[in-house]
């Protein structure tokens, strides 16, 4: 009984931590994005000025 209890609590806290682990994964990659997106914008400005 104890057993299955300290099972059922390892699993709980490994969801916790892959989940933690989830959600820094996507923060970076939303982080990231952003940046290159930001990046993106002056060098898109830049062609539209020099084709225009």
């Amino acid at each position: 009984m104890a057993s299955t209890h300290i099972e059922i609590e390892n699993n709980g806290n490994l969801a916790f931590h892959l989940s933690a682990v989830i959600a820094r994964i996507c923060y970076l990659y939303m982080s990231i994005s952003n940046l290159h997106n930001q990046s993106a914008k002056p060098l898109n400005l830049l062609l539209t000025i020099i084709s225009y």
